[in-house]
């Protein structure tokens, strides 16, 4: 090991380690929470719904009822899963302003001489 290659593994080794924050070892964690249990916030309970049924090979007028009905169901399953992610959504959003709400007021007290 040459000279310059010692002195620099001796100044490495001499200096003191710094504890790394929370955001340095987990980027999601970077400002901490006031609220533990926001971990742990429900998702989506919403049901997606299965495949787009294929379109039948035929052409007998049976098999394109049977399609249609597979069609009329699909839609309605579609329709009904936006409409509970539409109200995930929002009621996150309310969520997230009672948050706001609640920071708002801290940093308005904290500012009150």
């Amino acid at each position: 090991m040459t000279k310059t290659m010692s002195a620099v593994l001796a100044l490495l080794l001499s200096t003191p380690v710094q504890a790394q924050s929370p955001a340095a070892q987990d980027p999601s964690a970077a400002a901490g929470s006031n609220f533990p249990a926001l971990k742990d916030y429900p998702a989506a309970a919403c049901t997606k719904p299965a495949p787009l049924p294929k379109k039948p090979i035929t052409t007998s007028n049976v098999e394109i009822q049977r399609y249609n009905v597979l069609i009329a169901n699909y839609n309605k399953t579609g329709k009904t899963y936006v409409e509970c992610v539409n109200a995930y959504v929002a009621n996150a959003n309310g969520d997230m302003d009672i948050i706001r709400q609640k920071s708002r007021a801290a940093t308005e007290e904290a500012n009150r001489p």
